[in-house]
């Protein structure tokens, strides 16, 4: 047996020909119940890890609110809902009219949420947060099957103070279910050296498939996974056609569907987009910004970086070629972008903490898989309850003044559009209003130019405007300059603009509305 655990860690995954102790005759009861133990306590282990996940992913779930494009994807959900449309949602004349930035199988599967569980900030975050659990799940799955439990337990352990990654496990960004996909892809991928090799890796290749449909080109973590499963299945005709059909067919099916009810405009305009305009965009103003972004958010892994990678060639060359692979496509395509955000800096935490997971189990070849996964799990309980009792917020909150007119929304039932200034130029800005217009207060959100916003409105008495209060003063409405809208609600940083018809009698409604200043994590 020891012979056995010592090549396990230093040879035989090499050629991803692992024997297991479930391969070997057992020639006794004793050898029998061995062996069940270790089942049961793999199985415990696994799930400490799995319940440890779902309490720093659920913590404070309760609260209100979710942040910019949470609420651009969460309204997006909420137009298929009310249309029936799976193919066309838009989030206003203009605005996302069509939605092209990304594929809409996580809005689908938002969409759905919605359906069963209603539609709240909570549900908006449901996909990602059971995405995180899964990709958590997956990747444990994968490294246990790559090379062994202890340096599966490892790989969480060391992704776990990485809150950049959990905090996307609690947001409606598409980020998430996007790597769960690309670790679904992986899991498969190694199960298929075990058993079973053309189902899995029809299914490895299915997931593969769904994290383009998620995110589009935006899924690179999928090329060296592809490949990943190409190298090692490709003395195998029959599982390279059963691959080929897993990424194909929801593709072809998705494209087909949409080729039926809107022509070819999803794909024409998203490459045009991504490939167009997005290039247009790069610039290498600060080359280094996805190092120094990377090193912000997960600095342990990339100080363990240089040495795990050399132990991790020595011993496992295949997955560290993977690893090397990640990286360096993620690297490449985003260091140059001029686009700086978390998001981009996501696929590549669980890569590293497999590669840094690797040298700590070679170091602490004597760690309990079991007893580490339960203290992570008693930690995860411990976060879980503080975080709870503490007097702060945990999900963003940029959304709070638009949050507080929510109460008065009622009065406006019989409006339904809401104008707001903005400029073709600040589509930034414009997404952020729009989405929280039709979000929080389930208004069709209209764009207009600042220099013909008083004009406009005097054209259409009958809606809402929302304006921030600078630029309510730079506007300056005036009755004698013809101008019926007026303040009606306020808080700090937004002003409603009504007639006098629309607004609420009550004298008690036209006081400010608070905005208390919390402190945010997520």
């Amino acid at each position: 047996m020891e012979n056995l655990r010592r090549r396990d860690l230093e040879g035989l995954s090499k050629n991803l020909n692992f024997i297991t102790r479930s391969d070997l005759a057992c020639p006794n009861l004793a050898c029998l119940n061995v062996g069940m133990t270790e089942s049961k306590n793999s199985l415990r282990t696994f799930l400490y890890i799995i319940a440890g996940v779902f309490l720093l992913v659920f913590a404070k779930n309760w609260e209100p609110g979710i942040g910019v494009s949470s609420t651009t994807y969460g309204a997006l959900a909420k137009n298929i809902l009310s249309t029936g449309n799976l193919f066309h949602f838009n989030l206003g004349p203009g605005l996302y009219d069509p939605f092209v930035d990304h594929p809409p199988l996580a809005l689908w599967l938002d969409a759905l949420a919605f359906k069963l569980f209603g539609i709240s900030a909570q549900t908006i975050r449901l996909v990602s947060s059971i995405a995180g659990i899964l990709a958590i799940a997956a990747m444990f799955g994968a490294v246990k099957n790559l090379t062994n439990e202890r340096h599966a337990v490892f790989t969480y352990l060391i992704i776990i103070p990485v809150t950049t990654f959990f905090n996307f496990m609690a947001s409606g960004w598409l980020d998430m279910p996007m790597v769960a996909f690309t670790l679904g892809g992986f899991y498969f991928a190694t199960l298929a050296e075990r058993k079973n090799r053309s189902l899995n890796v029809f299914l490895a290749g299915l997931c593969l498939s769904c994290a383009v449909l998620t995110k589009g080109a935006g899924a690179l973590g999928t090329i060296p996974v592809g490949l990943f499963i190409l190298i090692y299945n490709f003395k195998s005709p029959k599982a390279l056609a059963s691959f080929a059909v897993g990424i194909v067919a929801p593709l072809s099916l998705f494209t087909f569907l949409h080729y039926q009810q809107e022509g070819f405009i999803f794909w024409s305009a998203y490459l045009k987009r991504q490939f167009g305009q997005n290039v247009v965009q790069q610039s290498a103003h600060e080359p280094f910004w996805y190092f120094r972004a990377t090193w912000e958010r997960a600095a342990i892994l990339l100080l363990l970086f240089p040495f795990a990678i050399r132990k991790l060639w020595k011993d496992q060359r295949p997955l560290c070629i993977l690893v090397l692979g990640q990286l360096l496509i993620h690297i490449a395509v985003y260091s140059t972008s001029a686009r700086h955000y978390d998001q981009y800096t996501l696929p590549i935490y669980p890569w590293l903490a497999i590669t840094a997971g690797y040298l700590l189990a070679t170091k602490f070849a004597n760690a309990n898989p079991i007893k580490i996964s339960k203290v992570l799990a008693g930690i995860a309980l411990f976060f879980f309850v503080a975080v709870d009792l503490l007097p702060i917020r945990v999900h963003s909150g940029n959304e709070v003044p638009f949050r507080a007119f929510m109460p008065a929304m009622g009065s406006f039932s019989k409006v339904q559009e809401m104008y707001f200034p903005s400029t073709i130029e600040d589509q930034d800005m414009w997404e952020i209003t729009g989405s929280f217009i039709s979000w929080y207060l389930d208004k069709t959100p209209v764009g207009v130019e600042p220099s013909k916003f008083k004009e406009t409105l005097r054209q259409h008495p009958e809606v809402l405007a929302i304006v921030e209060t600078k630029t309510f003063n730079e506007l300056s409405f005036k009755k004698e300059d013809g101008d019926i809208h007026h303040k009606c609600l306020w808080n700090e940083e937004l002003i409603l603009l009504a007639t006098e018809e629309q607004c609420p009698s009550s004298v008690q409604s036209y006081r400010p509305i608070e905005t208390k200043t919390q402190t945010f994590t997520r």
